[in-house]
Order: C-alpha cells, then sequence, then structure tokens
C-alpha cells in the first residue's frame, strides 16, 4: 500500500477538511491487521445513530451519507460495525464541527483480537494542537464522580512507526503498536474495558491539561475518539462565564457551577454571575449547578471563545418547583433516574410550537413506555393531555436511565410537513438535564422589530390619545406574505401606574407619515390585564399583511384618574412577544429585534414641587479593578405644577473614590417648569476588589421626598 496512507491518516484531517472537497460531508475508516499496519477498512457500516440513515465504506474506507443530512442537529454520534471487529461508535460530536470541517469523524476501528472484556468497553484518544499532532500526552480520564478513572494498568499508549521498509517493491503503511507510557512518538492513548456510562476525556503535557469532551460508552464497544472532530485539543486556556437563574428568572446566588468529570468549578455572586478560571480550550462539558434547596441541574456548554467574553446562561430549579411538577402530573421520581428537559427554538431564540418529540433507539425505532409531556402556552405547567408543544416550546421527559444517550426526534404535526430533526439526550442521576434544539431551518421569513427613540412625557391624570409605544415591523426575506397572528402581540408595562385606569389601541400608520392621525387604521382595542401589566392585542388579519416591505404600529394609551407621579412605560420584552406566519407556508415566522419600549410616561402632581428621578438605583456590574463603567445620565425632573428648588449641593456618601462625578447641574438649582430637566453623569472605576456602593443625596423643596436619596452599586 503506498505510503499516502499515512499522510491521509494524519494530515489530510488538518488540511482538506476545511476546503470542502466534497457537496456531502465524508470521513475515514481505518482499522489495523495482524501485523499493526494501517489499512482502510472496506465493507463496514456506519449508522448515524438515532435514524435509520446508514452507509457502507467504499475501497479507500470513505464513507459519505448521500441523504442529505440535517446539520442544525445539536450533536451526534456514528455507529460502526463490521463482521469480526468489534463495534465501534464516535464520541458525542457537536455537529457546527462538521459544518465548519465539511466532514464527519475519522474513525479507528480495532480487530476483535483487541474487543473489550464482556459488558466492558474501550476508548480511543488522539491529541492534537494548532498545527499538529500533540505527542507524548498522557491520559486523563474522568468519571461523572469527577475521579480519574486511569490508571497504569487499564492504559496503552498508541505509538505510530513509520518506518518506510518496503515489501514486493512498495512502501509499507505506518504501523501502530501499543506501549505501556508515553513516548516521543506516541499519538494518543486507549483506556481498557470501562463500565458503561459517562466519562469526561482529556490529556496532559507540559503541566497543561488538554480540553475535555464528554463521552458515552456502550457494553462490548470500543470509542473511537481519533479526528480533529472528535479527538482532544489544546488551543489555549481562557475562563468561562455564565449567568445563572431560577424557574421564575430570579439571579441565583451562592450556587456552585462546576463540570462534570474534572474538578473546575465557579460559585455565583448576587447577580447570579460566576467564572469558571483557566478552562483549556476547545472543550466541551456537561455544567452541573446545585444549591440547598434547589434540584441538580446540568447543561453542555461549549469553551471555544479564546478571549473568555462568552456569558453563557444556565436554569437551576428549585425543589419545590421540580415537586410541584412531579405532583401535579403524578410522577414518582425515582432518585436513580434523570430527567431531561428541552426547548425547541428558531434561529432567533424564537419557541416553536406544533412539535411533537419521539424518543428512538440507534435505528430511529420508537421507544415504546417512555412518556413526553409538554408546557402549556403560559409556561406555568406540564399538561399530561398535551400531544406536542406549545407557545412556550418546552417539553420533559421524566425517569430517564443515566449514563446513556437518547435520541429525540422532533417532528412538525400542524402544518404536517413531517420534518425530522435529531437532538441527544443525556441525564444524570437524580438531576434535571436542560437541551435545546436550534431548528434553524424551519425558518419560512422573518419579521423585524424596530423600535423609536422616544421622549419622556409628563401628562395629567387623564388624558387620550398618548403614544405609549412607536415601533416598526419590517419583513426581511421577500420569501412570502406575512400576517400577524391573533393574541400574539403583547405588550409589557414595566412602569408602576394602575394597568386598571387604562385602555389600549394597536394603530396602523396607514397613510405613513409617521404621525397618529385620523387616517390611520385601528387593529385591536383592548382594556390591559392588570395583574401581569399585559396588554394583548387581536389584530385583524385581513388589515395586516407584508412582504418585502414595512409598517409602522402605534400602541396608544387612554389613562383616567391616574394616580399622580406614577408612571407607564410600554414594553416588547421578547422577539416571541410577536408571532406572526407565513400564508403560503402557514409555518410561524422567526422575529428579531426586541426588546424595544416607547417612552416614560409620568402622571403629573397637582400642588407642590414634586422631585422625580430616573434612576433613582442602579447597579454597575462586575467592573475590573483599573477599569471604567459606561457613563451614567441621572435625570432629575420637577412633576409638580410649582417651582422645585434645589436647595444645596448634592453630597455624596459611601465609597465615593470608586465612583467619579462627571456633570453635575442639578446642585442649587431652580427647575421651575413642569417636566423641566436636570441632570447628573456618574461613572464606576473600582479601585479594588469587592462591592462598592454610592449614595447621591438631593437637597429640595419637595415637602415629603428631602432629600432623595440616589443608591449605586
Amino acid at each position: 500500500m503506498k505510503r499516502f496512507l499515512y499522510f491521509l491518516f494524519i494530515f489530510f484531517l488538518f488540511s482538506i477538511f476545511s476546503y470542502g472537497v466534497n457537496e456531502n460531508p465524508f470521513g475515514i475508516v481505518f482499522t489495523i491487521d495482524e501485523q499493526g499496519y494501517l489499512i482502510f477498512l472496506e465493507g463496514a457500516d456506519v449508522r448515524l445513530c438515532g435514524t435509520n440513515i446508514t452507509t457502507t465504506t467504499n475501497t479507500e474506507g470513505i464513507y459519505t451519507f448521500t441523504e442529505e443530512l440535517d446539520f442544525y442537529m445539536d450533536k451526534y454520534i456514528l455507529k460502526v460495525t463490521k463482521d469480526n471487529y468489534p463495534t465501534t461508535y464516535t464520541a458525542i460530536t457537536p455537529a457546527f464541527l462538521v459544518e465548519e470541517f465539511n466532514s464527519l469523524n475519522g474513525i479507528l476501528v480495532l480487530p476483535n483480537s483487541y474487543a473489550p472484556s464482556s459488558g466492558k468497553s474501550h476508548i480511543i484518544v488522539f491529541t492534537y494542537g494548532q498545527e499538529d499532532i500533540i505527542y507524548g500526552a498522557s491520559a486523563r480520564v474522568y468519571n461523572s464522580n469527577n475521579q480519574r478513572v486511569d490508571n497504569q494498568s487499564n492504559v496503552q499508549y498508541i505509538k505510530v512507526i513509520d518506518n518506510g521498509e518496503e515489501d514486493n517493491g512498495e512502501e509499507q503503511p505506518p504501523k501502530i503498536e501499543f506501549v505501556d507510557a508515553p513516548g516521543d512518538d506516541t499519538v494518543g492513548y486507549i483506556i481498557k474495558d470501562l463500565s458503561p456510562g459517562y466519562y469526561s476525556i482529556s490529556a496532559y503535557k507540559d503541566n497543561i491539561e488538554l480540553g475535555h469532551r464528554p463521552v458515552i460508552t456502550f457494553a462490548n464497544s470500543i470509542i473511537s475518539c481519533v479526528s480533529t472532530v472528535d479527538g482532544v485539543w489544546y488551543l489555549g486556556s481562557t475562563d468561562f462565564h455564565g449567568e445563572l437563574k431560577d424557574e421564575e428568572d430570579n439571579k441565583v446566588q451562592g450556587a456552585q457551577v462546576k463540570t462534570v468529570g474534572p474538578n473546575y468549578y465557579g460559585t455565583t455572586d448576587g447577580n447570579g454571575q460566576f467564572t469558571i478560571s483557566s478552562l483549556s480550550y476547545p472543550s466541551i462539558f456537561f455544567f452541573k449547578s446545585s444549591k440547598t434547596g434547589y434540584k441538580d441541574t446540568y447543561r453542555l456548554g461549549v469553551v471555544y471563545d479564546a478571549n473568555g467574553e462568552e456569558n453563557e446562561f444556565f436554569i437551576i430549579i428549585s425543589e419545590a418547583a421540580f415537586n410541584k411538577v412531579v405532583n401535579d402530573l403524578n410522577i414518582s421520581p425515582d432518585p436513580n433516574k434523570g430527567y431531561y428537559v428541552g426547548g425547541i427554538l428558531d434561529y432567533y431564540g424564537n419557541r416553536i410550537k406544533n412539535v411533537k418529540v419521539k424518543v428512538v433507539d440507534e435505528q430511529g425505532d420508537i421507544i415504546e413506555g417512555i412518556k413526553v409531556y409538554y408546557m402549556d402556552s403560559n409556561r406555568e405547567k406540564f399538561d399530561p393531555d398535551l400531544e406536542m408543544t406549545t407557545d412556550s416550546g418546552v417539553f420533559l421527559i421524566p425517569n430517564l436511565d443515566p449514563g446513556q444517550v437518547y435520541y429525540l426526534h422532533f417532528e412538525i404535526i400542524e402544518p404536517n410537513i413531517g420534518l425530522v430533526v435529531l437532538d441527544l439526550g443525556t441525564v444524570f442521576k437524580n438531576g434535571l438535564t436542560f437541551g435545546g434544539l436550534l431548528a434553524g431551518n424551519i425558518e419560512k421569513g422573518n419579521l423585524e422589530v424596530i423600535g423609536f427613540d422616544m421622549d419622556d412625557l409628563l401628562i395629567g391624570k387623564n388624558a387620550q390619545n398618548i403614544v405609549a409605544l412607536k415601533f416598526k415591523l419590517k419583513e426581511t426575506t421577500n420569501y412570502e406574505s406575512v400576517t400577524l397572528e391573533e393574541d400574539t402581540l403583547i405588550i409589557t408595562d414595566k412602569g408602576s401606574g394602575d394597568m386598571a385606569k387604562v385602555s389600549a389601541k394597536l394603530i396602523l400608520d396607514s397613510n405613513d407619515n409617521g404621525q397618529l392621525d385620523e387616517g390611520d387604521l385601528p387593529l385591536s382595542d383592548v382594556n390591559p390585564d392588570p395583574e401581569n401589566r399585559k396588554i394583548i392585542f387581536n389584530p385583524s388579519t385581513e388589515n395586516f399583511n407584508i412582504r418585502g416591505e414595512e409598517k409602522t404600529l402605534f400602541v396608544v394609551y387612554n389613562i383616567t384618574n391616574a394616580t399622580p407621579g406614577e408612571t407607564y412605560l410600554a414594553t416588547i420584552n421578547e422577539n416571541s412577544d410577536i408571532r406572526a406566519k407565513g400564508l403560503t407556508s402557514e409555518l410561524f415566522v422567526s422575529v428579531e429585534g426586541a426588546p424595544v419600549k416607547g417612552g416614560e410616561i409620568i402622571i403629573m402632581t397637582e400642588g407642590p414641587p414634586d422631585i422625580y428621578v430616573d434612576p433613582d438605583s442602579y447597579n454597575f456590574g462586575k467592573i475590573e479593578v483599573g477599569e471604567e463603567s459606561g457613563e451614567l445620565t441621572i435625570k432629575v425632573k420637577n412633576i409638580g405644577d410649582q417651582q422645585l428648588i434645589i436647595t444645596e449641593q448634592i453630597t455624596l456618601s459611601g465609597n465615593t473614590s470608586d465612583f467619579t462625578l462627571i456633570a453635575n447641574n442639578v446642585s442649587k438649582q431652580t427647575i421651575i417648569n413642569t417636566g423641566e430637566e436636570k441632570t447628573i453623569i456618574v461613572k464606576f472605576n473600582p479601585q479594588s476588589n469587592g462591592i462598592k456602593t454610592l449614595t447621591i443625596s438631593i437637597p429640595s423643596n419637595d415637602p415629603d421626598e428631602n432629600p432623595y436619596n440616589i443608591t449605586l452599586q
């Protein structure tokens, strides 16, 4: 066999992938003969696990899936089978690597003489650096209890011999030997006879631990991690940042977030923020979040940012919320089982409804007896009678066996277009794993919501036709006509005023002059939900239909007998607050651009001067010592109809050396006109570590708010 085999095996995997030489992603399967020489494995069956999609390697060991694969899959596993060879799997592989390299895994399959003991599994690992294989790295393998499982007795190292000897006039291919210690000619390792379950694989050299990746091992099989998409790498180290919230979207302080496998961890601060320092990248981890009173929760994360600037969002579920769910569903929790909670999203993070989740085996056949529950559209509970996702896009699968992989299919039921995409569900004992699928290929047209900068308004307690929010909806693809859906344009008011004193209208700027006038068309007229401060509009689909253009809309408030000093602030919180669909496909349309908000509406006080400050408290967040924040502008207004006099200089107290007063045109000022505005501008530039606070006191002739204190942190 020609010596180009060696270059294919070692260097081909680095270079040619990036050029996209094949329309379909492809990979190469190798084995070794009785003397240990590397040869192509012809006639091996390769399966995309969780589907009935299979292919067979050709005479050069190359496999290509001729069917169109959906690479919006989150992650996948391949399985190789052939008589007289142990079943071989790849590691859990993120699909974006396949898209990036236009290649599937290179897979090393060993002969039956290397098969694991009955019920056990081997893992083969190759080690990579920025430009070449890393030689001589030692094994690092951890189980789900953060314990090392590699030892001298169960690890051998993979030595490649490139001797160039000739046989019958042809150069010999490289030869593999398994040796007991790493050396200058070893390219990885094999760890033998592990019990089936979860492991985190890495390697170590020169005081550096390479990146990690998760592996699920199966009985009587070998896991092959030898190519650029499933080996272990080292490009550098970085910090990993995240934010942890509970099921009510509250920031969780004092929780530990740690990697499953090696013992890297961080603890959340008062803002729910955490940092795990000096992680090797690229790495793939399951992260575990834990705190007393909460259920252990898990989420897969990719450490891929050399600058440590990514901020991942994590969630942790309280024991009370978990117990309520299982009680409502009449589920008997098994402490030896795990739970999978998933969300189906489009490209812009909007939740997708009308999707049915099916749990399948390696062949893509449905596993009977596993119940999938779906959350209702209000995101309040899982309803056992639901058979597909609602507007929440969330589903729950309880009591799954930890240490194995579940393959999930997602099928859009209405309209019935038969789309199936693939995800992997991995759970841990007595914990919840959160997953999500980016179903980007179901987009059929998009809307962009664009807000306008709006001035604050000071109005009387009775006011009609007040423009609380002005925004545009722009159809960006010219794919098909798009219309608004009923009950799916939601406004949240973030002010303090009583919403029971407000009625609201949604009005289309039909003459497109940017101003509210008599020629504009009302689309919906509703009373808000006062308790939740929600306004849910029901626009007429006949009057809203756009394709490749934009429409301007107004949210108009009519206010009756409002309380002086209170405020109203109309906001579109999330892209999912606007729902639309394509008229041709009837698929729900993606929306991007939120949040958007209107100007603040302030109810004027009748009588004495009344000081109004915005904001009256502010948290600058985490700023490194020696750096500084952006400028914060604090507005000071008079919302009474008599003169407001700032009687003295404003005073600062607290950690005054950590804050800088950039501008102050408030001290000793008289604010004569109702609604007139003065400003204070502040920066935060910490001089030392710790939480810093500043109180700004404004003395005035306001009869009941003197002084007015502003708190910065």
